[in-house]
């Protein structure tokens, strides 16, 4: 009895020896799951500091690009204004050039029909002048014949 009684506890002796080191080897275990459970959660935090960051950045860069789209909408309105006022400015520009030419045209046979009637005048004029001075020369010469006949009759 004593020897199935020490048996009994050399084999409870062994198996508490035993599971002394299971319980010391999974300390183990869970003293390296914990030291990587920590390296873990000091990467995830490192991880998640620098996507804050990143998301920071991206939405400043959101913003600038924003802003960026709504200047380009204000210049795109603004130029297409400018080419409305251009396209405008076009089209006076070419009736203006259409008006200029009539105008050019219409100066021209003004001229042309004003020099017409000036050298009609000029040679109207001309053929009256030497009328005249016909009719003068033959007035004097008669008004001179005139006086010498009565000049002879006086005397």
């Amino acid at each position: 009895m004593m020897l199935t009684k020490n048996k009994t506890i050399s084999e409870n002796q062994c198996t508490i020896a035993k599971l002394q080191s299971m319980v010391d080897e999974l300390k183990g275990r869970q003293s390296e799951s914990s030291t990587r459970d920590t390296k873990v959660e000091d990467a995830l935090k490192h991880e998640m500091a620098k996507n804050a960051e990143l998301q920071q950045k991206v939405d400043q860069i959101s913003s600038a690009l924003e802003k960026e789209r709504t200047t380009c909408q204000k210049y795109n309105v603004q130029l297409m204004e400018a080419m409305s006022k251009q396209m405008e400015i076009q089209e006076e520009k070419h009736k203006l050039a259409m008006a200029l030419q009539r105008a050019k045209y219409r100066y021209k046979h003004l001229q042309e029909k004003h020099q017409m009637e000036l050298n009609f005048n000029m040679r109207h004029t001309s053929d009256t002048e030497r009328r005249l001075n016909r009719q003068t020369s033959a007035l004097s010469e008669h008004t001179d014949t005139d006086t010498s006949h009565r000049g002879d009759t006086m005397i």
